[in-house]
């Protein structure tokens, strides 16, 4: 019967019979699977979820206690509330999960251990757990520690034990039940296996007896499709039956010569497909549903570096960073974000990974389609190396030009503050070095020896405190990079000689021999002369403060070659130098210091030019300082482009050189000594207090020359009196009011510059004019020690004549004008310091306390002079020069400043007209600042 039937009958049958068998086997398998699950969910909800609710009861009686328990030991009003709440919300838990675990199925002997347990358990909390608690809540510690010892410990072991007890009852029980269950599963099992092998049998013996029914037609069938899967398109297809078989190589037929139709299609579209993705610039890859590459272009090669050979049929995670794959499956995180399509438009990055190896930043769009059934997702990704490192630069182009803005605004605020802690810590000293030196000088009366000894420690204190700040106030502005070079031609010899008369004084109290050496021709350097200055001053005072009694310190001078700069001299023990910028200078000065004083240590040389260090912490005692001395000359020296290096020998002294590039100054001292052959200084205070007869002391100790010098004033109207030498003419001058002192520079027994620095220095006599008369005519020496005019032998009475108008002694007996002289300045002392220097002048002196009161002064009054602080609140002195600018009838009058302010490059620009001077306000003395004034009256009379 079953030869008579067609190959879909057949078919019929036995999937019939091999449904009926699965059918069969699959209902006694879940026959048993009910079974065993329904076991397995009685013990679960019988005896598991039980055993937790007893954990968790004996869990909260155990915090119960130990609530108790830390009450007492912390026993604060808070914490014993806090933990009295814990008690109670655990009693009514346990109540809860007891009554939960009651309704669940109990064996006789569990019913009888939970029994005896809630009778323990309420034993437990009537005597123990709820007196405890009354008792913290009436905060009787002591009542509930005598509650924990006699109630709570005896009667909580009854109710841990039954508890525990019941915990393990309940392990037992469930140890059984699900012994019995793994026993129900032995035996479904064994049934369920017996079944598949019957069934298995019994689908064999159906296969057999299908496939001699519909095997060998079906052969021919599949030779014919496999050609055709294998591209022979060729082969010859012949129908034989009309039945299935006959039907499926009739249909197969047709899908053939279908087949060879669509295949010409197919491969004419993907001709031009292939021409598209070859030639667009994004790399395109075709990844699959298990993350296999199909797809990948040559733009795709050429961003991986991978061939399409190489890498098609491959895992997409190889082209991910490495550390994102899964170590199970080859897979990674960011494949599965390839595989995930983003949002139209939008693109996403990650870290791509090309063949060698490198990490690159990979812009990516994924789009999902669907093709032959299967889903595809086509990957378009761009390389954005290049975009993140123009990226990268553009951001670090804007955080650096943040970065010099914040630069620029810290460094503009520090130079406020520097400024501005200069005037502040600079003012006051100002106010007491001023007075003291006025009230030392005698010029508002005289003193007693005591009370000019009292003054003298005040001004010096003073004195020593305005150098250690202005030591740290420069050494911050050189650590910032503030500190600027104001270049001048300087005379060097001038300068040598003045540094070594500030220390004089302190030299001779200790006997200490001062020399000074310099070299023929030194003439004039182009440098920073106030730096300079201290560059010296600083070297000298170290030496005498480290030099003992009777020691000898030398101050030497002269022009080196290039080759010797920076060298050490290699005639003491040790010694040593520092780099130096190199420049093109072929000629330095070379300035050294040498002590006989206590040398310096091997082992300490590391230590020196270090900020805030002595060799010895015993001689920061010992010898008053700061440490910062030797660091701010190397400083300055390296800011001219300079050097410097010590050699010492312990016990024997110590020689400080420098050395200071010597730049062009020709024509700047060509000018300079032009502007300086007919200098004019003070005008004569004498001459203007006194109507009657005007003296001169003529100091000269050739008679011949005296006497013309005599025959010349007397014509001019001025009486005179002789000295042979400087001794005789400083009685006399302490002796006789003068309108004049002439004064020849070779005396007996000294020199006419020695007396003239001794007269400046004595506020009763620094007002006088003093013209040089001397066959050596040293103009840059004299002015700067306080000179009028310098005139050289022989000298004409026309010479005289117009030297003494000049300075404001005129021919005619009758006095000029008196003078006006405008004080500008915020700070009230400041003024009347001063005012204090300008009495017994002959001046005129206006007081203004702002730059609005000076303004309107000037304008009202035209003083001849105005003496003008920089640092004022709201109008400043720059405020005050630049009106004063303005206004054509005050544009040409001399201005003196005289500030406390650091003077930059910029400022002088600011106040180069019609400013004569900017004197530094703390280190003013009297002479120096009254030939100042006459200097800048004087040379605003002859741009007149």
């Amino acid at each position: 019967m079953i030869k008579n039937l067609t190959i879909k009958s057949r078919l019929i049958v036995t999937f019939f019979f091999i449904a009926i068998t699965l059918l069969g086997i699959e209902s006694i398998s879940l026959f048993g699977m009910s079974k065993a699950r329904d076991s397995l969910k009685t013990v679960y909800e019988d005896r598991i979820i039980a055993l937790d609710q007893l954990t968790d009861i004996e869990s909260l009686i155990l915090q119960n206690r130990i609530a108790i328990t830390a009450s007492l030991v912390t026993s604060t009003p808070d914490e014993i509330s806090i933990n009295v709440a814990k008690l109670e919300k655990n009693k009514a838990e346990i109540d809860t999960i007891w009554k939960t675990y009651m309704a669940t199925y109990l064996t006789p002997e569990e019913k009888i251990l939970a029994d005896k347990f809630t009778d323990d358990y309420k034993k437990f909390v009537a005597l123990a757990l709820n007196p405890a608690a009354a008792a913290l809540r009436e905060n009787d510690l002591k009542k509930a520690n005598r509650i924990v010892v006699e109630n709570i410990r005896p009667l909580y072991l009854p109710v841990g034990k039954g508890i525990k007890t019941l915990g393990k009852l309940q392990l037992s029980v469930t140890k059984q039940e699900y012994e019995a269950v793994q026993n129900l599963y032995d035996i479904i099992r064994n049934i369920i296996i017996a079944t598949a092998i019957i069934g298995l049998g019994f689908a064999i013996w159906i296969g057999f007896m299908l496939v001699r029914a519909i095997s060998r037609p079906l052969e021919d069938v599949v030779r014919i499709a496999r050609g055709v899967a294998a591209g022979n398109l060729t082969q010859k297809i012949e129908i034989r039956s009309t039945n299935e078989i006959g039907q499926l190589m009739k249909a197969l037929k047709e899908i053939h010569d279908n087949l060879v139709k669509i295949i010409g299609q197919v491969r004419d579209s993907e001709a031009r497909t292939r021409t598209v993705l070859d030639n667009v610039d994004e790399g395109i890859i075709a990844i699959n549903e298990d993350g296999t590459i199909e797809i990948f272009n040559p733009a795709a090669e050429h961003i991986f570096g991978y061939k399409g050979n190489e890498i098609i049929g491959k895992n997409a995670s190889l082209l991910t960073q490495e550390s994102n794959r899964d170590q199970h499956n080859g897979s990674s995180k960011q494949h599965q974000q390839l595989n995930k399509p983003t949002t139209p438009g939008i693109s996403r990055e990650i870290v791509g990974v090309r063949k060698n190896g490198t990490n690159f930043p990979l812009e990516f769009k994924t789009r999902e389609i669907r093709f032959n059934m299967r889903q595809l997702h086509i990957v378009v990704t761009r390389d954005l190396t290049a975009h993140k490192q123009a990226e990268a630069e553009q951001k670090k182009h804007e955080q650096v030009q943040q970065r010099n803005i914040e630069l620029e605004t810290a460094s503009r605020m520090k130079s406020e503050f520097f400024s501005t802690m200069s005037h502040e810590l600079r003012t006051p000293l100002n106010a007491i070095i001023g007075f003291s030196e006025v009230l030392k000088d005698g010029l508002i009366g005289d003193l007693t020896d005591e009370q000019r000894g009292y003054i003298g420690d005040i001004l010096e204190s003073g004195q020593h405190q305005l150098s250690l700040i202005n030591d740290i106030l420069d050494l911050s502005k050189i650590e910032a990079g503030k500190m600027t070079l104001y270049l001048e031609p300087v005379d060097l010899s001038l300068l040598l000689s003045n540094s070594l008369s500030m220390v004089k004084r302190k030299a001779a109290a200790q006997h200490i021999h001062l020399s000074l050496d310099i070299a023929d021709g030194l003439g004039y350097i182009q440098a920073d002369m106030r730096k300079v200055k201290q560059i010296v001053y600083n070297l000298l005072s170290n030496a005498v403060k480290f030099t003992p009694k009777g020691g000898d310190v030398t101050l030497r001078a002269r022009r080196v070659p290039r080759a010797q700069v920076g060298q050490l001299t290699g005639r003491w023990a040790a010694g040593r130098s520092f780099p130096w910028n190199d420049n093109k200078i072929t000629d330095f000065i070379e300035i050294s210091v040498t002590d006989s004083g206590i040398g310096i240590a091997n082992e300490d040389f590391e230590r020196l030019f270090t900020p805030f260090s002595q060799i010895d912490s015993s001689l920061a005692r010992k010898f008053e300082g700061t440490g910062l001395g030797l660091t701010i000359i190397k400083n300055l020296v390296e800011l001219h482009s300079g050097t410097v290096t010590v050699e010492s020998a312990e016990g024997q002294g110590a020689c400080f050189t420098v050395w200071l590039p010597l730049w062009p100054t020709e024509k700047v001292v060509t000018a300079l000594t032009d502007e300086r052959a007919n200098p004019v200084v003070p005008s004569s205070s004498m001459a203007l207090r006194h109507s009657g007869e005007r003296f001169a002391l003529v100091v000269e100790d050739d008679d011949r020359a005296a006497e013309l010098i005599r025959i010349q004033l007397d014509v001019l109207g001025i009486k005179t009196l002789h000295a042979v030498n400087a001794e005789a003419a400083f009685n006399l001058a302490m002796q006789q009011p003068l309108a004049l002192i002439t004064l020849d520079i070779y005396l007996p027994n000294t020199i006419g510059w020695e007396f003239l620095t001794r007269i400046k220095q004595i506020p009763a006599l620094a007002h006088i004019p003093v013209v040089i008369i001397s066959i050596v005519a040293n103009y840059s020496m004299g002015l700067s020690l306080g000179a009028s005019a310098v005139l050289q032998k022989p000298i004409s009475r026309t010479d005289l004549h117009d030297t003494l108008t000049d300075i404001g002694l005129h021919p005619s007996s009758q006095p000029r004008q008196p003078l006006t002289i405008l004080v500008v300045d915020d700070d009230p002392k400041a003024v009347e310091i001063i005012a204090l220097h300008l009495r017994d002048t002959g001046y005129t002196v206006v007081r203004a306390y702002g730059g609005h009161e000076a303004i309107e002064a000037a304008y009202r009054l035209l003083p001849d002079l105005i003496v003008l602080d920089l640092l004022m609140p709201e109008v400043n002195g720059f405020d005050v020069v630049q009106a004063l600018k303005n206004n054509i009838d005050t544009a040409r009058i001399p201005i003196l400043v005289v500030t406390s302010k650091e003077i930059t490059t910029e400022d002088r620009a600011a106040l180069d007209h019609p400013v004569k001077k900017i004197m530094d306000k703390t280190v003013l003395s009297q002479g120096h600042f009254l030939s100042e004034v006459r200097s800048a009256m004087i040379s605003s009379r002859k741009e007149t």
